[in-house]
Order: structure tokens, then C-alpha cells, then sequence
């Protein structure tokens, strides 16, 4: 039986540094669909950092705002790549919502804590989940293993070691597939 629904929105999850970002607008572009990152959106509606809203208002009111966010973008028509925020999908009211949308897919980004580490150490102190982490490595495999069974859920597992044209090749095949089951 075919859907009559084709896939308009796909969503790409994963830890922070699992380069989202990157691979959603380059994705975007070889389907030459809208890209939107939801902490960009935030930032932007906001006019503070993600780390200010984090440390002004808390996480609880950035999860909501993000949850607004993407349930707007579900109500939009063009076909659209999105990134998500790395703990958006690990929140029950978002991860239940995106997987009940029929005309989104979810795929995550799936990084070694070692890699994600080395990418991050950078960037720690813009970060607030991991700002104060005196042992990064080890605190993303904690938090990893914590978030681990919730990125699970995804439509889509993808080592993110691979080619970026593998894995944008592997979601197209992907969503191929899906537009004709």
C-alpha cells in the first residue's frame, strides 16, 4: 500500500558536534529544500545566545521554546531539513510528537563520546551543557549513554565517521524509500 503522504520534513538528531548543522545544509541543498536549525531560530527570537537563555531563564523555558518552534515548522508546507537542538529529541513531549508526524523522518547522528570530545573542546565554554565538564570525554559518555536509548527511536541510525556524501546518499535512499512504502 503506498502513502498518501509523501515526507516533506526531516529532522536530524544527535549529540552536540554530531555536525547537524553542516550535513542539514548540505543535505538541504542536494534536495534543494529549506533549511532551519531550531537554536538558530531560538537565538534569533530570542536576540540572546543559547547559553543566556540557559543561564537567564533556565532549561525548561528553552525546551519550550523549542518545542513551539518545531511544532511550527510541522505546520509549514515547503519541505524543509531540520536541525535539532542535541537533548530536543530526548524530551518526551518533542520525541512523541515527531515520531507521530507522518510527514517527517528522524535521523541520528550517531558520534564515538572520544570524537564528540575532541570536536567540542573548542567550543566547551559556549556550551552550557558541558561549560563545566572537568573530563569532556567523560562526561559525553555518561550523558550518551543517558540519551542513547531515546536517539534509538530515530528513523534513521547513521554513523556520522562516514563520508558526508555517504551518509546525505544513505538519507536520500532513505527517504526514497519511505515515499514509496
Amino acid at each position: 500500500m503506498s502513502r498518501t503522504k509523501e515526507i516533506q520534513r526531516i529532522f536530524l538528531t544527535g549529540y552536540m558536534g554530531s555536525g547537524k548543522s553542516l550535513l542539514g545544509k548540505s543535505l538541504a541543498q542536494e534536495l534543494a529544500w529549506q533549511y532551519m536549525d531550531t537554536d538558530d531560530m531560538i537565538v534569533d527570537a530570542e536576540k540572546h545566545t543559547v547559553s543566556e537563555i540557559f543561564k537567564s531563564k533556565g532549561e525548561a523555558y528553552f525546551r519550550s521554546l523549542e518545542f513551539k518552534i518545531i511544532k511550527e515548522l510541522t505546520n509549514t508546507l515547503k519541505p524543509q531539513v531540520i536541525s535539532l537542538g542535541g537533548g530536543a529529541f530526548i524530551q518526551d513531549e518533542i520525541r512523541d510528537f515527531l515520531l507521530k508526524d507522518e510527514k517527517s523522518i528522524i535521523v541520528y547522528l550517531k558520534y564515538d563520546a572520544a570524537i564528540l570530545a575532541e570536536r567540542l573542546k573548542t567550543e566547551q565554554k559556549k556550551r552550557p551543557l558541558i561549560a563545566d565538564a572537568e573530563n569532556l570525554q567523560q562526561f559525553i559518555e555518561k550523558h550518551l549513554t543517558q540519551r542513547e536509548p531515546f536517539y534509538q527511536m530515530a528513523d534513521l541510525i547513521i554513523r556520522s565517521e562516514e563520508n558526508q556524501i555517504l551518509i546525505i546518499n544513505q538519507i536520500l535512499s532513505y527517504l526514497i524509500y519511505k515515499n514509496q512504502n
